[in-house]
């Protein structure tokens, strides 16, 4: 029998809180477990990721669970909620954070995101700056009433709405309020909905606090304290200490519970740390939120893909449920921001806002791809319960939408690109079945003709905010760095194996980058500045310990009198060199007018391995400015791809190689090329992108990649001038 059919006919209707405050009912047999309800849900809002997902309700002491998944949702609720299950919400909502927006695929993913930390912000649960705070607000502004308005969105326009914290609201008249967001929300002019929702998500992720869980406990000593879990691993906060202990993730051999007590067993030490809870049931339900984001940590770093993953429990794979909820839905967006008291709430859709009865028989586990439900009617209004009924072929009014017709859907259905940003400035296209790289050469044009450029630019942070330096920050590596407001952050730093150099030390400014360019294609880039004289040996041992075979090298030896690259490789009077334990020998030399391709072959002296490795440098790079002409760097980057392709058909492996890019400093022209090299990609693979997303996912890897807006605006002539060309090919 199929393990979703009960031969019970029995029913319950229970509450579900979706994140943009929309209430819906929700029928279910009396033996679903937990993991149906997600699912059912995921499954009505096209939610393909629901790996990130949870249900949560409140304890009959008024504290916030969540929802076990493989265990009977009813008994849970009539056991353990607040008033026994009748009358009790379960909310939908994210429980586990992702480190990366690039991990999240789908639009509506990124969207429901954006409603969670919305509220966290607004309830002082995620503290931040009240300059970031602000910023939030402004791309709220943006991601829900679009492009400023001068006649529609005035000042009091903005005091209608609760943007800010309180304790930042307090600090300033509402003048001062208005204003403030009202000049950010200008400069937000040509964002569409999802780009700013995306740059709400990635502002929030440099936040202290971001994707933490904190529980309550005390020490051995009775002392209070705090047990924070989050995505990295498990943080001891008391005010007894200056700076929390940290338990990484990869460092825990083992946690549990006993009775009141929640235990974490580190690797390499003996014995236990036991922390002290309220009871047994905190204990254990610490215990359990542990183990889950534990397992979450390990599926996030694993090698394997798995795109169908669940966390805390194995979701039984459906794939009529899967393959319905690959695809990205139409979705209608609705005014989810808070009213002030005694102001009216301005909504797009002036319909009242009906309670949505999703209705699930016994009968309807047997096929998860019907779209039928017992609800009887389809609905009318705006809400995310009512939109997940949608049909995918329907047309969605969204008010933002900028098609040629003038009143196309935002899902942008109809066999083509479609333009989704308001104003038509920023080239936010969506891939569907026909490609059409006429209307995506179009709207990046009009980002250059409108004078878009410095826009986007200025829109994009150059750091992730908060971030974390300790090594590449230590006085013994200052020297290890040609420009030390240029370093890798602590997360993304290439480590050396320290047993492996003479000094002891693992660090080099040099940065590993991911981003996905297609269905199972995934970038992998090291972004380095050149090598100094003093780290010239860490360099070749960079290439040789991360399985490195081609580095390109965007700069000269020397540009204006000074030295921007040490010389690593042998030169034209000597045919080999040694550096280090490593013998590099050269195969040969091949010089052009804009670039020279070299070939060596890289011996350790100590193991007598040898390897071939590749280098392209790049001439024709003014000393200041960009390249008047794209053309060389067109076939540059051309010339680049084929030989990384040559080499990925060498090694029978499908996963892309790692590529070296280095420049002077690892940021500006390393930025264009890596930029230039991923917009390439997407186009090849017919997939949507847009250019500031694009960067602002690199940046959150590497900062300051792409310096200055001459190099942004560089970067859009490049793809502009490919297309071109390989529209006459």
């Amino acid at each position: 029998m199929h393990k979703g059919v009960y031969k019970s006919d029995k029913t319950f209707l229970i509450k579900i809180k979706l994140l943009d405050n929309t209430v819906v009912n929700l029928t279910l047999p009396y033996k679903a477990r937990g993991r149906e309800c997600l699912e059912k849900i995921a499954q009505s809002l096209g939610l393909a990721e629901v790996n990130y997902f949870g249900l949560q309700y409140k304890n009959k002491r008024q504290y916030p669970r969540w929802i076990e998944m493989n265990k009977s949702l009813k008994k849970q609720l009539d056991r353990n909620a607040f008033h026994e299950g009748k009358d009790a919400v379960i909310i939908f909502r994210v429980q586990f954070f992702a480190t990366d927006c690039q991990k999240l695929h789908q639009e509506i993913t990124r969207y429901l995101y954006y409603l969670q930390l919305k509220s966290l912000i607004i309830e002082e649960v995620l503290k931040c700056r009240d300059d970031v705070a602000f910023k939030l607000a402004a791309l709220a502004i943006q991601a829900e009433f679009g492009d400023h308005d001068q006649e529609k969105h005035t000042l009091d326009f903005i005091e209608d709405f609760i943007l800010l914290p309180q304790r930042i609201a307090s600090n300033y008249s509402p003048e001062e309020i208005n204003q403030k967001i009202q000049r950010l929300h200008q400069k937000n002019r040509g964002m569409s909905p999802a780009a700013a929702e995306l740059q709400y998500v990635i502002l929030c992720q440099q936040i202290e606090g971001y994707g933490e869980e904190i529980f309550n406990a005390k020490d051995k000593d009775g002392c209070r304290l705090e047990i924070i879990s989050s995505f990295l691993g498990i943080k001891i906060k008391s005010s007894l200490k200056a700076y929390p202990e940290y338990f990484k993730w990869q460092e825990i051999a083992n946690m549990a519970f006993n009775r009141q007590f929640f235990c974490i067993e580190r690797i390499g030490t003996e014995g236990t740390i036991q922390f002290e809870t309220a009871d047994t049931e905190t204990a254990k339900f610490i215990w359990r939120q542990c183990i889950a984001q534990h397992q979450f940590f390990r599926l996030q770093h694993s090698t394997v893909e798995s795109p169908t993953f669940r966390t805390q429990h194995e979701l039984v794979t459906d794939k009529k449920l899967q393959n319905r909820s690959q695809e990205d839905r139409p979705f209608q967006r609705r005014v989810t921001l808070t009213r002030k008291e005694g102001r009216e709430m301005r909504q797009r859709s002036k319909e009242p806002e009906p309670q949505f009865n999703l209705g699930l028989s016994n009968a309807a586990f047997d096929d998860y791809g019907k779209d039928e439900y017992d609800s009887g009617t389809q609905p009318q209004g705006g809400s995310m319960a009512q939109n997940a009924f949608l049909s995918v072929r329907s047309t969605v009014s969204s008010g933002y939408d900028s098609s040629e017709s003038g009143s196309g859907s935002e899902s942008g259905v109809g066999g083509k690109y479609d333009l989704i940003s308001q104003g038509a400035t920023s080239p936010i296209l969506r891939r569907h079945h026909k490609e059409n790289r006429d209307m995506l050469l179009k709207k990046l044009e009009n980002v250059i003709a409108e004078d878009q450029v410095y826009v986007e630019f200025e829109q994009v942070f150059s750091k992730k905010l908060n971030c974390n330096l300790t090594t590449a920050s230590l006085v013994a590596n200052a020297d290890r760095n040609r420009n030390r407001e240029i370093v890798p952050y602590e997360e993304n730093r290439i480590v050396l194996q320290t047993v492996n150099n003479e000094e002891g030390n693992d660090y080099i400014n040099a940065s590993g980058i991911k981003i996905d360019v297609g269905k199972n294609t995934t970038l992998n880039f090291v972004a380095a500045q050149s090598p100094l004289e003093k780290t010239v040996d860490n360099f070749w041992q960079m290439i040789w310990e991360n399985g490195i075979h081609f580095c390109v090298m965007v700069t000269r030896e020397e540009e204006s009198n000074k030295r921007r690259c040490f010389r690593y490789w042998p030169g034209q009077k000597e045919k080999q060199i040694s550096i280090g334990k490593y013998c590099i020998r050269e195969k040969f030399t091949n010089t052009s007018d804009a670039f020279i391709t070299r070939g060596f072959t890289v011996k350790n002296t100590k193991t007598q391995e040898e390897k071939d490795v590749y280098q392209m440098q790049y001439l024709k790079w003014p000393e200041t400015g960009v390249p008047e002409d794209t053309t060389d760097f067109i076939e540059f980057l051309d010339e680049a791809r084929s030989l990384q392709k040559s080499l990925r058909e060498l090694s029978s492996r499908k996963i892309e190689p790692k590529l070296l890019v280095h420049c002077s400093n690892g940021a500006g022209r390393t930025g264009v090329f890596v930029l230039c090299e991923t917009l390439i990609r997407l186009i090849e693979n017919n997939q949507t992108f847009d250019v500031p997303m694009i960067l602002a996912r690199l940046r959150t890897q590497r900062m300051y990649l792409v310096e200055t807006v001459s190099q942004y605006r560089f970067v859009y002539i490049v793809i502009i001038n490919y297309l071109k060309r390989n529209r006459l090919i």
